[in-house]
């Protein structure tokens, strides 16, 4: 009975540890502007993406494909829980939120619900590269 318990509280603080933490980012280093190749990124994908600032602090973002072909950028911060610092995790094409557990597909990640919504980050698409400036995403520090 004890081994069943102890079992059982391993594997919950094992299945706890993997939706609480971040997932992995790819870091993305650039000066003033970053230029992140979209080619590859799949009608329905969602990569998590970090830049780190000059204070070393990890600024995480999302980069999506929408099943409409269109790419759109959120920073890895809900409106409304951003303050818990959990950010999103992504299943296949949907981001989730880790603190309220609320649901967006990439299509609808910057239409939100209610007050819990991916906060928009802009950019602009250069051909095949999306731009992010490294200004507008200091300006979200606030989030992380």
């Amino acid at each position: 009975l004890i081994t069943a318990a102890l079992v059982a509280a391993v594997f919950a603080f094992v299945a706890w540890s993997a939706i609480s933490s971040n997932m992995p980012c790819q870091v993305i280093t650039g000066r003033n502007f970053l230029n992140i190749d979209a080619s590859n990124l799949a009608p329905g994908s969602v990569r998590m993406l970090c830049y780190k600032d000059s204070s070393g602090e990890e600024l995480r973002f999302l980069l999506a494909r929408g099943e409409d072909g269109r790419v759109r950028t959120a920073f890895d911060a809900c409106r409304q829980c951003y303050m818990y610092h959990r950010g999103y995790r992504i299943s296949g094409n949907k981001v989730i939120c880790k603190e309220c557990g609320t649901t967006y597909s990439i299509d609808h990640m910057n239409k939100g619900k209610a007050s819990c919504r991916p906060i928009p980050l802009k950019h602009k698409m250069d051909g095949k590269n999306v731009e992010i400036s490294v200004a507008s995403l200091e300006k979200g520090r606030k989030f992380f």
